[in-house]
Parts: structure tokens; sequence; C-alpha cells
């Protein structure tokens, strides 16, 4: 959740709220006249959307496409008034990695001069920022504007974090360094940091906090190597024991199927999953009605599994880390010396799915 109100944020302790007040104010080059919220109810928003024609395309950063279409399920469930009223939005939502959207959006806009798409959903947060500095986005501000934290929307509405991402531990394993014990050669399940940004974060923090030596030790184990980051829950149950650093999106929780165990001291990543509206988008009403959806109430609680403010991670520093390509760039070539190029097709297109086991 991105929330920062005590009204709004289930589970938050009141002393967890202003943790991102201090970070470094986002600006721009070319400032525009502020915007207020847009504080019309849902209802009016949908009937614009269907009066506008009601369709929408949204391109969704994820590496298994069934992660997308859980929002749309959402969105039946958390509409039923809307719904009972008016025909349901068209959502076309084109799930796929991050890296390759953004690609993809330059290329319209170099070519056609149109993004091609209403909204962006993207884990590559850089992205924003330049999209904003070209005059590419269209600013807008939800009604719960105000209530999300300062550190994770642009001052002027053109972009904002609609959810906390993050990837942590599975299975009581509380350090990077339990990793390296012996006893879990063969049943350790990663996916490769030279293929995902947000995991070459997470393994860049484990080698700065132990060193080259604990990455040595953890390949001595014989990890196996897999692309995307759902990838490591849906191999999991086929080990006697397996475990995992390298995956996420059941919260920070224990459930029948799989555990998570966030560490006790070493960092793990975490960043807002970040949006925007193209000014070129052919359906701004549903659009913003997507936005306003997305960082209402709502859906919000829908999402409200746990607070980061409670374990050992930073939303802020994968944005900054974001920022610096070249040193991204680097990082992942020293993992990629060891490793070698990322195996195997798209987790997309891999045929691994819930039901594969």
């Amino acid at each position: 959740m991105v929330y920062r109100s005590a009204a709004t944020a289930v589970g938050i302790a009141a002393n967890f709220l202003t943790a991102l007040l201090t970070l470094p104010t986002l600006t721009h080059a070319t400032p525009e006249p502020s915007i207020t919220p847009d504080i019309r109810p849902m209802e009016e928003l949908y009937d614009a959307a269907v009066q506008e024609g009601g369709k929408l395309v949204v391109r969704w950063g994820g590496d298994e496409l069934y992660v997308a279409d859980s929002f749309k399920v959402a969105v039946a469930e958390c509409l039923p008034y809307v719904v009972k009223e008016f025909p349901l939005i068209d959502i076309t939502i084109i799930t796929d990695v991050s890296k390759y959207h953004d690609s993809w959006i330059d290329v319209q806009l170099q070519t056609t001069g149109s993004a091609g798409v209403d909204v962006a959903v993207l884990q590559t947060l850089q992205d924003f920022e330049r999209w904003r500095d070209q005059g590419d986005l269209l600013p807008y501000k939800p009604a719960a504007w105000d209530l999300i934290r300062p550190g994770m929307k642009d001052p002027d509405g053109y972009f904002a974090g609609y959810w906390i991402t993050a990837f942590t531990f599975f299975y009581g394993l509380l350090e990077y360094t339990d990793y390296v014990d012996p006893k879990w050669k063969g049943q350790i399940v990663l996916t490769y940091p030279n293929d995902d940004d947000a995991m070459l974060f997470q393994f860049t923090t484990a080698v700065a906090a132990h060193g080259w030596s604990w990455f040595e030790a953890l390949l001595a184990n014989e990890p196996k190597w897999v692309r995307g980051a759902q990838s490591p829950r849906l191999w999991l149950p086929t080990f006697e024991r397996g475990v995992s650093f390298t995956s996420g999106g059941v919260g920070l929780t224990c459930g029948p199927a799989l555990c998570t165990t966030p560490p006790r001291t070493d960092q793990f990543v975490s960043w807002p999953q970040t949006g925007a509206i193209f000014k070129t988008a052919e359906h701004p009403e549903a659009a913003k009605l997507f936005v306003a959806f997305a960082t209402g109430e709502t859906y919000q609680r829908l999402l409200s599994t746990w607070t980061y403010e409670q374990y050992p991670t930073h939303p802020h520093d994968f944005h900054k880390f974001m920022g610096d390509r070249a040193r991204v760039e680097r990082l992942r070539f020293q993992f990629e010396r060891y490793l070698g190029p990322p195996q195997g097709p798209s987790p997309l297109y891999d045929d691994v799915t819930l039901d594969t086991f």
C-alpha cells in the first residue's frame, strides 16, 4: 500500500506513516500549473469512460499473465454498484516485463508521435521521469492523491506509485548467509539477477553486505536458475525443502502453499509499482477511472497485507538504483560473468503455471 493515512492504511501503525516524507522532492525542468485532485465520484468517472467509448488499453509490467488477470477480477468485485448500471469497460491489459514495455513505448513515440497505450504500470521507475521531462505524460491527480506518500508520486501529478511490491525470503531462512549452508545444496531456486533489475538490486544488496565470497559460496550450493519473479514460487513445491529469496507477490505472510519470511536485518528489495497516463491516450477518461480505482481505498484495502516500515526494506533505494543506468549495467555484467546469459524462454511463455505440478 502506498497510503500514508491511518484511515486508509489497514494495519499501519501511526509512527510509521511519515517514513518517506524526507525523501528528495521530485522535480522537472518545465513545471506546468499545478492541478487539483479529481474528486468526481467513481460512478461519474465510470459514466465518462463509457461515454468516451468504454475502452481502455494498459501496458502492465509483469512476467506471468495471471498477475494482470487478477486486476480484472478486482475490478469486477470492487465495483459491483457500477457494473449494475453500466456495461464493464473493455479493458485490454498487455502483460510483459517492464524493460520491454518501455522500449515498445519509446519506439511508438519516436515513429508515430503516440505512445500507443492509455496507461503504463511498470517497474522501470526511471522511465516516468524521462517521459515526464519529454512532455509525454498527462498530469492527473485522483481523489486519493493527498493520501499517497510524497516520495512515491510526482508532485505535479505526472505519475504515482499504485502499490508496493517486494521480493523476500521463503520458508524460514532469515538472512542471505543462511543460503550458503551446505544443507541447502540443490534445494535453492533463484531468478537470474542479470535478467531483471529488481533481482539485480536484491543480489547487489546481498553482495554489498556479505561480499563476493558469499555469492561464490551460494553458487557452490547449485541453485536452480529461472527467469521471472513468479517462477520460484511455482518451482518451490517441487523440491523437498525448496527455498528462495527472489520471489514475491503473496504478501509477507504464511499460507498452506507458501510461506514468506522477511529477513531479520538483511535488506530486501521493494518499490512502488508506478503508473502514468500518456498525453496521447485515446481513452483519457477511462485512464482516469483506472488510476482512481488503483489508488482508491477499496482496491488499496485488498493489497494491505503488510507494511514495509516494519521490515528492513526501503522502497526509495530501488528508485535511486534504477536512475543510475551506468551502474546498473556494470553490475549486470559482473553477475553475468559468473552465470552467463539468462537461459530459457520468457516466463510469460514457458508453460510453467500454478497448475503445472
